[in-house]
């Protein structure tokens, strides 16, 4: 099985026999080292999920403003073909290709 760091196993073995299917003891660690990802023999860090949806709204509040961007920026030199998506919300389109009016209403 593939585990990503962080993750929760699949299949938990009983107290009684982790000793002996070889994991042993936890090693004595340093309690003073700070690691961002929670250090040794992490449990789902304290507060997780609010810091997840912290980090889901930061990551949509840059796609967010990418995509803006790209939509004032958006210019084609070259009518495409055919209509694609991202002329119905581009801000030139109408100006780079005068026929796509035309060419939306015939699809």
């Amino acid at each position: 099985l593939l585990c990503t760091a962080g993750a929760r196993p699949l299949v938990t073995a009983p107290a009684a026999l982790r000793s002996v299917m070889g994991g042993g003891p936890q090693i004595p660690y340093p309690k003073w080292v700070w690691t961002p990802v929670g250090g040794w023999y992490n449990n789902y860090p304290k507060n997780y999920q609010r810091n997840g949806l912290i980090m889901a709204a930061g990551w949509f509040a840059a796609v967010t403003a990418i995509f803006q961007l790209s939509i004032r920026c958006e210019r084609r030199a070259v009518a495409p073909h055919r209509p694609i998506p991202s002329q119905r919300w581009c801000k030139y389109a109408h100006v780079d290709d005068p026929t796509l009016k035309a060419r939306w209403d015939a699809m």
